[in-house]
């Protein structure tokens, strides 16, 4: 059987369940169904047996196997480990499905960039921006680093009119406060330790509105219901699947999975688990009436103000 009907029993039981994947550094994708119709014994048993490669065994460091770096400073909402050592994130979830649409077992690494670990055990190493290094191609773009703005009870997209005079949240010395400040805005910052007590003042009516990386505050807003992201301000970088630019049949099959992915609407599933409602940024989400920063540094803005975020 094709690898793609196991992707179309996979995505059956997440619609149906709202299920979550989840895999262990070395294990395999996990499907939790929930129900009682399938066991996640039998589960795991017939992904197994549906397991049939569509990757010859010379595009890969290990027959049968991808092998995914995940680089040592990615959190979530992208990555990050439960408290039984099981690895979590939309990295994680879209990795395994990746590797269920090209027939393979997955195993997961933390890695420090991108060229050491292509040149080691690795297939592939999420979060990688385009140009990153040489020898390195970013297969796809499944996610992007700006700076979102988030609102209490707010309807629809911000604007600089509505946001101008209004006090903002925004973490002390962050990359944020920097967006912020270069984006025109005309606003109150009010100074935060870090994300966690950014949404804690928007929550509690001390703040109208926190600025925090887009992907760590959709992340804390999807469990928060009054909470809901109202826009991006700054530069917006993307982000894609490393791959090692001499290694074309891998480029090409994980390209056709990603584009399989969104056009199955895995991915919007995926999404929805990790960043609730939000969309994809760009210029549709922009906050009209605000000047793009000229930092071009998006990508290592979130990854700062994700370390800043208290667990």
């Amino acid at each position: 059987m094709k690898a793609k009907t196991l992707a179309s029993i996979i995505l059956a039981a997440l619609s149906l369940l709202l299920c979550a994947c989840s895999a262990t550094a070395g294990g395999i994708v996990t499907v939790f169904t929930g129900s009682g119709h399938m066991s996640v014994e039998d589960a795991e048993a017939a992904a197994q047996e549906r397991l049939m490669p569509s990757v010859s065994s010379s595009a890969l460091k290990e027959e049968g196997t991808l092998t995914v770096g995940i680089k040592q400073d990615v959190q979530l909402p992208m990555a990050g480990t439960d408290s039984s050592g099981s690895l979590q994130g939309l990295d994680i979830d879209l990795a395994s499905d990746v590797a269920t649409k090209l027939g393979l077992k997955v195993r997961f690494e933390r890695v420090d960039d991108a060229v050491s670990a292509l040149a080691g055990d690795c297939d592939l190493v999420m979060d990688v921006e385009g140009g990153e290094a040489d020898g390195v191609a970013m297969v796809g773009s499944y996610a992007e680093t700006a700076y979102g703005v988030f609102g209490r009870n707010a309807s629809g997209l911000a604007t600089s009119d509505s946001m101008n005079g209004k006090r903002v949240a925004v973490q002390l010395g962050s990359a944020a406060q920097s967006a912020l400040s270069k984006s025109g805005l005309q606003v109150q910052m009010a100074y935060a330790s870090n994300i966690n007590e950014c949404f804690h003042m928007l929550e509690a009516g001390e703040a109208d509105y926190a600025v925090c990386g887009a992907y760590q505050g959709a992340y804390l807003a999807r469990t928060i219901e009054k909470i809901s992201f109202c826009g991006n301000v700054g530069e917006i970088g993307t982000l894609g699947i490393g791959v090692s630019s001499s290694d074309t049949e891998l480029i090409s099959a994980v390209q056709d999975a990603l584009d399989e992915a969104e056009s199955d609407g895995t991915y919007d599933l995926i999404r929805a688990r990790w960043l609730g409602g939000m969309d994809h940024l760009g210029a549709a989400t922009e906050v009209a009436g605000t000047e793009a920063s000229s930092s071009g540094d998006a990508a290592a803005a979130e990854s700062q103000d994700a370390q800043a975020q208290a667990a």
